[in-house]
Formats: structure tokens, sequence, C-alpha cells
């Protein structure tokens, strides 16, 4: 019998050294009875680490088979039912996690494909889930490791997707104080940036040239807010040039935009509806330019 069980149990023994030697993954033999899609998938999902001995081999990027086989793991979660996924996520820490020093491998992981900025499977909603079940792990943390969670859980909670963005202030190019509440569409475009980053300057030039997005704030769907979150203190030439058609702002108090907004890197983009709900938070232009091709 295979019980599924969420969080960390007690495990004895110690791993040994000696790495074995299998090419490919061993995907879980799916039973003959399951004969519908997404319950063989969701079979696979719940029950794909049973066949590693985790043991003789530590699931890191150091170990090229487990790492593949964590993307396609990664992968399969767009297939199941979302209420499946902290279990299968509970599964493999709980299988995994045999050790202290299996934690650190594990999260650097979890974080490089699903909480980078630049990863194309970026979704932080599947990061938190990691961070969750870690947390449940106990006598597997060390006090530092806690403390590092604690903190990436809390910065999550921030702005987090489906909650009403934080509000803050900003003076506008003909100094206008305005809030970021204040802004009237039916979407809004929030761009937080560095007047000096080069990363942000690039990206302007992108947005600036997307077809979709000219559309969609030549027709009021839309309105782009950028706002400078660091005081540069250069002239005008050599700060980022932000569009007519943009609303431009600096950030007026900044301790009140950091009880709101903890960022992972600049430059950063939200999308929010017209009451101001996150929709997506910290994504690469791609998606929501792909996002707003549909409206």
């Amino acid at each position: 019998m295979f019980v599924l069980i969420s969080g960390c149990g007690p495990v004895s023994g110690e791993p040994a050294t000696q790495q074995p030697e299998e090419k490919h993954f061993p995907i879980p033999r799916i039973p003959m009875l399951l004969s519908d899609p997404q319950d063989r998938m969701t079979y696979i999902l719940l029950h794909y680490w049973d066949n590693i001995n985790f043991h003789q081999r530590i699931l890191s990027d150091k170990d090229e088979m487990l790492e593949q086989g964590f993307v396609d793991f990664l992968f399969i979660f767009r297939y199941v039912d979302a209420s499946v996924l902290p279990t299968a996520v509970g599964n493999l820490v709980r299988q995994s996690v045999v050790t202290v020093n299996r934690v650190a491998p594990l999260m650097a992981l979890a974080s490089k494909y699903l909480y980078h900025p630049e990863s194309p499977m970026l979704n932080e909603e599947h990061y938190r889930l990691f961070v969750e079940e870690m947390m449940k792990c106990g006598d597997r943390l060390d006090e530092g490791a806690n403390e590092r969670l604690r903190m990436e859980l809390e910065m999550m909670n921030m702005n987090r997707v489906g909650t009403i963005a934080a509000d803050f202030s900003y003076v506008s190019a003909e100094g206008e104080e305005n809030t970021l509440h204040e802004v009237g569409a039916p979407l809004t475009l929030l761009l937080l940036y560095d007047p000096e980053c080069e990363a942000c300057e690039y990206l302007v030039f992108l947005m600036e040239r997307s077809a979709t997005l000219a559309r969609c704030i030549g027709n009021c769907q839309l309105r782009l807010l950028a706002v400078a979150v660091e005081d540069a203190g250069v002239s005008m030439n050599d700060k980022v040039r932000i569009p007519e058609a943009w609303i431009e702002g600096q950030l007026v108090d900044r301790p009140v935009f950091e009880e709101g907004y903890a960022l992972r890197a600049l430059p950063a983009l939200f999308l929010l509806d017209e009451d101001k709900r996150v929709l997506m938070k910290e994504v690469p232009f791609e998606i929501i330019e792909e996002y707003l091709k549909n409206i």
C-alpha cells in the first residue's frame, strides 16, 4: 500500500557515497486499470520518485539524470489538478530530504527553475509549495535554513497573485504626487526600475517596440506606470528614457514602499486588473505580452 504523506518523516541510516549508474529516469509504471489521461498523469506525479533511492543519490544540479527528472516532474504540474500539487511536492520533500545536508541542494534546484527571474519555468506559487513543505521538515532544518525559508515565504506573501497590490505614492514627470491605486484603467502594467540599470533600459527598449502593448495602450485597455524606485542622481540624458505614452514617476517614500514590496531584481513587472488585483507578479515581459494578445 502506498501512503501519501505530506512533510518529512524520520529516516535512519547514512547516505552511501557511491552513485548508481542509471542513465534514464525510472518513470513509475501506471496501473492498467487507470485509463483516463488525467488520472494517469496524476498517478505518475504522486509516485514519480518511488524508484529513486535517496540514500544513494542527492537531488541536485550535480546529478544530471535527477535534475532532468526534476524538470520533467515540474512540467507535469500543468496537466493535473492544482489540488494534487501540495501532496506531490510533499512526497518529494519527504522522500528526498533524508538528512540535513539534502535541504540546500533541493531548494537550490527548486529556486533555479521556479523562482529565478529569468527561468522560463518561473512560477512563484509552485515554488511556494516547496518552501511550505520544506518548513514542515522540523529536525531536518538547521536554524539558518529555517530562517531563509521563513523570509522567502514572507516575501512571496507580498503582492501575491490574486491579492490587491500594495499602494504607494510617486511623483509624476509633471511634478504631481499620485498613487498606484489612482491609475484608472481596465489593466495596469507596473514597471519598477532603476534609472541607471542597463537591463531596465533594454526592457524599456523591447516594450516600446511591442505592437501588442502599443495597441492595448492606444485603445485604453491598459495604462503603463513606470516608477523609478532608485534615485540615480544623474542627468536626464543618462537616465532610462520613458516613452511619452507611459506614465513616468519617481518613488516618494521608499520605507513605505518597502513595507509592501520585496523585489528580487530590477526591472520588475506587475500586471494588475481594474481593482489593482495582482494578475502576474515579477514575470518576464514575454509572458505578459502573450496574455495581452488575447484581450
